[in-house]
């Protein structure tokens, strides 16, 4: 783990709301809340150099947080036909980068 990260404040916030990291302000708030989504997700420990049990503890504890994966099997099929639909997207939706992601905030 990263023990100098430091989670993005509110200026951070802000500047992706306003500017929508280069796309405008019009995908601005809807990133905004992407990033806040995934950031609140990932801050989850994961100790690699720990024992086994520590591991598989904190795998669980994370895998929590993505219900789609508390059935491992289930959550790949999912993502495979989520992956083969998006290769046939056309039209508004295959502009927007985060058409996706709304169905998941």
């Amino acid at each position: 783990a990263d023990t100098r990260f430091e989670f993005p404040g509110a200026d951070f916030y802000g500047e992706i709301s306003d500017n929508g990291l280069g796309m405008g302000r019009e995908f601005g708030q809807r990133l905004e809340k992407i990033y806040r989504y995934l950031l609140q997700l990932l801050a989850l420990p994961l100790t690699p150099h720990g024992s086994h049990g520590l591991i598989e503890k904190q795998i669980h504890e994370i895998c929590g947080r993505f219900p789609r994966y508390k059935d491992g099997m289930r959550g790949l099929a999912l993502d495979e036909r989520a992956d083969r639909a998006a290769e046939g997207e056309t039209g508004a939706a295959a502009g927007d980068p985060t058409a996706s992601l709304d169905s998941t905030l």
